[in-house]
């Protein structure tokens, strides 16, 4: 969902990262469009979605780069990570092994993308009842990482607004110096 972005004062890279099926694309379309699709259909490549969002008297895009998460396409995905402002880490809490490769998201996302606001993202909190990960493991983990964290479901549409309206804020107070 793109259009022209002479609409807004400035357009910022947002990127989701994270294995096949954790929930990117499904994170990324509900805050887009507020719906969520039940069906999963892989990315392949890169989709990008845009909002306008406001923040201190601002319109801002929020062009968001949804990766596909498939080993196969890492080396096309990288490309994208490029000048990217958020990083959303995601990994599925029933699934390990999605969460135990965080930390080679991230190492790609600050080679290619240092700078960028990372946020840790536990997806799929609806499936309580499957859990593997627990809440405690993925906040250690964003410590390690040097990330935030927070826990969404993208079916439910928990917790998704603040994750995006928190790298928006990251932005402005980047652009503005509060940050380094």
């Amino acid at each position: 969902m793109t259009s022209g972005i002479d609409d807004a004062d400035v357009s910022l890279k947002v990127i989701a990262v994270g294995d096949a099926a954790v929930g990117k694309t499904s994170i990324v379309g509900r805050y887009v469009t507020g719906a969520f699709e039940s069906s999963y259909k892989a990315t392949i490549g890169t989709d990008i979605f845009r909002k306008i969002v406001h923040v201190e008297g601002r319109r801002i895009a929020l062009l968001c780069y949804d990766t596909a998460g498939q080993e196969r396409f890492r080396n096309l995905v990288e490309r994208y990570f490029i000048g990217a402002i958020g990083a959303l880490l995601v990994y599925d809490i029933t699934n390990r092994e999605s969460f135990e490769n965080l930390p080679t998201w991230t190492h790609q996302v600050d080679k290619h993308a240092g700078g960028a606001l990372k946020i840790v993202i536990g997806n799929k909190i609806d499936l309580k009842s499957e859990r593997i990960v627990s809440g405690e493991e993925g906040q250690g983990m964003s410590q390690q990482l040097d990330a935030e964290f927070i826990e969404t479901s993208a079916k439910d549409g928990l917790n998704i607004e603040p994750v995006f309206e928190r790298i928006a804020l990251y932005a402005v107070d980047r652009v503005r110096g509060r940050v380094p």
